[in-house]
């Protein structure tokens, strides 16, 4: 892939979860450069998100590939049959790659306080990703679409709960893991493949923004953190004929975690970084609101002095002007 790259002309993609920053929007890219045409859902469609996929073509597309976006709600047991049944029988489409990537952040909640925005992410995670593939697959078995079984992408984590304080999020990709063994229990093998891909740490995503400052602490403990481009290009590989081609026997499990699993006590190692940042933060706030104060009161002279000079003494300003007005004081009498 990296030498040869990849052709995905004459393939139909469906892909959630693409908005600005995330690992879909680079999927996105590579899919459109690699000649496919892809069928994007949002779930807000207004002008800015309307030119955020336009500049991405404009960018990023190659001979023959395309790009729709189509509004869509994957929460809604409504949207999902809505969306199927529009892709095959308005557009006559079929798909051969499906990247149901959509996702909400939970945050702040522990099993104490699960509400209704949880309930929500949990059901847009799971129930519905699987609600998903269920209409995709009847579809095909209706219109009796044997020999070209759509490739799906799941989107796994190896957060199953070492985090903590991410509501239902584990949960959610946990059970995700149940449709490898259904792959084989259940006998959809003629309509969908399966390729479940670990993500490991990938900086800058929504899901991960509050955590991005935790990122150069866990590669100091070993471990191997990614940017949304990187873990794009890796999941890539993953459509590429050949891996396509290994997903008919079984499906396919990619581990991209980076090392994540190898961190003892990975929570604690988390929570203690945060503390060591929050501290530090605390102090820098304290410094600079001194600096502030004494800058007031010394006037704009003393703000010729480098800032370097300043933080690094550790005798406030405002002590030092009140030790020399003292020591003027007591030389004039």
């Amino acid at each position: 892939l990296a030498t040869r790259g990849l052709s995905l002309a004459g393939k139909t993609v469906l892909l959630t979860g693409c908005g600005q920053g995330s690992i879909g929007a680079e999927l996105l890219k590579n899919m459109l450069r690699a000649g496919a045409r892809v069928y994007v859902t949002t779930s807000g469609l207004n002008s800015s998100k309307a030119r955020f996929y336009n500049d991405i073509f404009h960018d990023h597309g190659a001979k023959d590939s395309q790009l729709i976006v189509l509004p869509f709600n994957q929460a809604s047991r409504r949207d999902i049959r809505a969306l199927i049944d529009y892709l095959y029988d308005v557009e006559k489409a079929d798909l051969d790659v499906v990247v149901p990537f959509a996702a909400v952040g939970e945050a702040g909640r522990d099993i104490g306080n699960i509400d209704a925005k949880s309930e929500l992410a949990h059901r847009l995670m799971l129930t519905n990703v699987v609600r998903l593939l269920g209409e995709l697959k009847n579809k095909k078995e209706r219109l009796a679409i044997r020999t070209r079984p759509a490739h799906v992408l799941l989107p796994l984590s190896p957060n199953h709960g070492v985090f903590g304080n991410d509501g239902l999020y584990a949960e959610s990709k946990l059970g995700l893991e149940a449709l490898l063994e259904k792959w084989h229990s259940e006998g959809w093998a003629p309509y969908l493949t399966l390729a479940a891909a670990v993500i490991g740490w990938t900086r800058g995503t929504g899901l991960m923004s509050g955590n991005n400052i935790l990122a150069p602490s866990i590669e100091r403990l070993g471990a191997r953190t990614f940017s949304a481009w990187e873990m794009a290009f890796n999941l890539t590989a993953l459509t590429h004929p050949r891996m396509i081609e290994l997903s008919y026997r079984a499906p396919l499990h990619a581990d991209f975690n980076g090392g994540m699993h190898l961190i003892p006590e990975l929570g604690a190692s988390l929570r203690r970084f945060r503390s060591e940042i929050n501290e530090r933060a605390a102090m820098r706030r304290a410094v600079a609101s001194d600096l502030r104060l004494d800058r007031e009161l010394l006037g704009d002279r003393e703000l010729l002095l480098p800032a370097g000079v300043l933080a690094a003494d550790s005798t406030s300003l405002s002590a030092r002007a009140s030790a020399a007005a003292a020591a003027s004081a007591a030389a004039s009498t």
